[in-house]
């Protein structure tokens, strides 16, 4: 996908985009706005497949669910699943867990030179959740900024990022910028 505006879509699953086993995936240059899931992923879902974006904007995306399988932009799920992403904007999303972002036993999620501002995850996380099990074999932060974000933090918390569970290599945030995200608990 590249140069393309996916604006007020709506699926049960993925607003916008499923990537399903083993599927490759690039989305480049692309602008996100205003779709929405009744579960996981109000913009794209990820299972089992690999996603790059790069160059990009998501705004205002949601996932309505009342349970753990909601992220306002992007959910990611199961063990064989990568994401990368470079460059983009994840700004106005709400999802239940995971205002931007949820992966779930993942294999590895990269994220450099991004700004997550303004997301709301209503339980936990309110830019990324990560959590369940083996969560991921690599989590890497690098040149980002996390700014007004916020969880709802009913049981957890996590106002920028929430990490549960096991991982096989220690998470890495470097050289990033945190300011002013919160729990309202």
């Amino acid at each position: 996908f590249k140069d393309i505006t996916f604006e007020n879509n709506s699926a049960k699953r993925g607003g916008v985009i499923y990537i399903n086993t083993n599927t490759d995936t690039t989305v480049d240059s692309c602008t996100f706005s205003s779709n929405k899931s009744t579960e996981w992923g109000g913009a794209i879902y990820v299972n089992n497949g690999s996603l790059t974006i790069k160059d990009s904007e998501f705004f205002s995306n949601k996932c309505t669910t009342t349970n753990n399988y909601g992220a306002g932009a992007i959910y990611v799920h199961c063990i064989g699943s990568t994401v990368s992403i470079d460059n983009t904007l994840f700004d106005g999303h709400y999802g239940y867990n995971g205002g931007a972002i949820r992966g779930n036993k993942v294999k590895s999620i990269k994220i450099t030179g991004s700004t997550f501002s303004n997301n709301e995850g209503f339980q936990y996380g309110g830019a990324i959740a990560l959590a369940g099990g083996t969560v991921a074999d690599k989590f890497i932060v690098s040149g980002s900024t996390f700014v007004n974000n916020i969880s709802g933090g009913t049981t957890n918390g996590g106002g920028a990022i929430y990490l549960s569970g096991d991982y096989n290599e220690v998470p890495e945030i470097i050289n990033s910028v945190f300011h002013g995200n919160s729990t309202s608990k």
